[in-house]
This record gives C-alpha cells, structure tokens and sequence, in this order.
C-alpha cells in the first residue's frame, strides 16, 4: 500500500478554497503551469513561498493550509472590527474568487491584495463609507 503524500492534505484544502475538485482546475485557477504543479506532486512539497502567498491571497493561516492546524480564517488583531463586519469579510473570502466580476472590481481586488493587513482594514473602512453614502 502507498503511503499518503504529505501535500495532499494541503492540496485538498486549497481545492476547498478554491471550491475545485480536480488537480487540473486547481492549477488553473492557482495561475500554476500544470507542469510546475505536477512536479510539487512528484516532490511531495510546494514551496513555502508560494504556500505562503495562497495563504495570504484567501486570507487563511498559514498553519491551517500547511497541517490544518488553527482556524480556518485569520481575522485583523483589530478590535473595532465587530463581529457582524468580521462574519462578512470571512463570508467575503470565503465566496470572492467564484464570483464572476467586473473588470474594475478585479482591478480592485488586486490592488487590495497588494495592501498591507492594517491598511486593508483602513481602506476596507473608507469604502464601507462611500459605498453606505453612494446607497
């Protein structure tokens, strides 16, 4: 009997993240070449910086997709986040990546992504703001 590799469990959770179940649409969807994806299944190992960055890209811990340790969702250290705004930021991420978007919201998200974790709290504030005003 083979023994279980050490990156499927990891690669089922980024599976989950990105609601797939196949490896093929996983790569797709990571932006991985399918080669590159099939040699971290051969290695057993995908590199900790790029494990790092899907971690911070769905805003899950480390620990979590690495040994499923943890919670799931990381949330700001901040406390003027109530849990009301905290549930729909997890809902948010949990959600975003399968809905379809328009190209200004795209460009959007990608320039949140760039953001710092205190910044995005700042900026996810001030859009709160203008978006209740524009409503």
């Amino acid at each position: 009997m083979s023994k279980e590799k050490q990156i499927t469990p990891i690669l089922n959770r980024l599976k989950s993240l990105y609601n797939v179940h196949s490896s093929t649409s996983l790569s797709k969807l990571m932006d991985v070449p399918k080669g590159t994806f099939d040699n971290w299944s051969a290695r057993d190992n995908i590199p900790m910086p790029k494990l790092k960055f899907f971690a911070e890209k769905f805003g899950v811990n480390l620990d979590w997709l690495i040994d499923g340790t943890g919670d799931k969702f990381k949330l700001p250290e901040n406390t003027f986040l109530t849990k009301e705004v905290s549930d729909a930021l997890i809902q948010i991420a949990k959600t975003a990546h399968h809905r379809p978007q328009d190209k200004l919201t795209s460009e959007l998200s990608t320039l949140f992504s760039l953001l710092s974790p205190q910044a995005k709290v700042e900026v996810f504030g001030e859009i709160k703001e203008i978006i209740k005003k524009k409503l």
